[in-house]
Parts: C-alpha cells; structure tokens; sequence
C-alpha cells in the first residue's frame, strides 16, 4: 500500500524491469506528465505501469502532458479529476524514484530544445528531475514553460519520505551534483567511477 512515485528517463527505465516481484503492491504514480521525446524511455506511465506490475502494486496513469500548451490548458487539465488524483498524491510520498537527467548533455533534440527554451528565459539549468529543471546550485530553474509544467516539484519530493536518484556517468556527475544540492534525494544509486568523480 505504500505510494511510489516513478519518474522518467533512460535509467529509471532500465532499473524498473530489473524489479523482482515482492508482495509490497505499492500504489504507483507517474511524477510527471507525458513528454514529447520520442524514446520509450521517456514513456513516463509505461514505466509506471511496469513499476506497479513488477512490484505487484497497481498504477494510476496520469493522462496529461508535462507541458500544456497554454495557462488555460493547464487550469483545465488541473480541474480534470483523474489529473488532480495523481497530483494529490505527490504531497503523501513514500518512496520516490526520479532520474537525473542533464542539462549540459542533452540526448534528444526535443529535450535539448527544452533546456534552450529555459536558458533563452535567463535561467542556467545543469539538471532535470521529473521534468523540472535546477541550477548548479540545486534551485529550481524558472522558465518559460514552469507556469504550464504538470510535474512533481523540488518542494514535494523534499516531503516523500524516500527519494531514491538513479543515475550514472562521466557525463551526468555535474547534474548528480546539482541534483543532490536540492536537497530533496536521500539515496543515490550510481556506478563507482561516477560516485567517486
């Protein structure tokens, strides 16, 4: 019965089919809405769903994308019950795990675009945690597209009583860096040459 919240990316995707079965049946939710990039492992509820079937648990998928298309868009998809279920739950966390994704080394063009739209705004963004963007410093990144972002924000998984980070590389130990600086992860999961880095 424990609320597990699964975010996006690459290693989150990787490190959910690895799950073996357990008898926890944790309630799954997505941290984050639908994304354009075109990768399965950006496929946030699929990830949950495989999260909840692994785990033996059951998933609410969050059908909204993690960007609308205007303020109006988002007060609506806000005031959609399905929506404001899944987002209700992101205050009463007990596990959460997130991918730290970096700004600095974009993968896909549709996320490097997002990093641009953010630093065109002012703001230096060095990590993404479920779609929301920090600073090297770990402060969120104010941009653009933050007022129209439907994603689990740096304050609410502060609260989760477990946030576990998964992320490796040479190329990821300045985003791990600001990731940590929120103050938000309490268990990093990482490769030794990338924990030592």
């Amino acid at each position: 019965g424990a609320k597990l919240g699964i975010g996006l990316g690459r290693t989150v995707y990787q490190l959910v089919h690895s799950l073996e079965g357990t008898i926890r049946a944790p309630h799954v939710v997505p941290l984050c809405g639908g994304t354009v990039f075109s990768e399965s492992a950006y496929h946030v509820n699929e990830i949950a769903r495989i999260a909840a079937k692994r785990l033996n648990g059951r998933c609410t998928y969050l059908h909204a994308p993690a960007e609308a298309s205007s303020r109006r868009v988002y007060e609506a998809l806000l005031a959609d019950e399905g929506v404001a279920a899944v987002m209700n739950v992101w205050d009463r966390l007990d596990w959460a795990v997130v991918g730290v994704g970096s700004a600095e080394h974009a993968e896909s063009p549709e996320f490097r675009a997002y990093v641009e739209r953010a630093a065109r705004a002012g703001a230096q963004p060095v990590a993404d945690l479920c779609h929301r963007l920090v600073d090297a410093e770990g402060r969120p990144c104010a941009g653009p597209a933050e007022c129209c972002t439907i994603a689990v924000t740096i304050e609410q998984l502060r609260k989760a009583k477990r946030v576990l980070a998964v992320a490796g590389g040479p190329h990821k130990v300045r985003a791990i860096q600001a990731a940590l600086r929120t103050g938000a992860i309490d268990v990093l999961l990482t490769d030794e040459a990338t924990a030592q880095a």
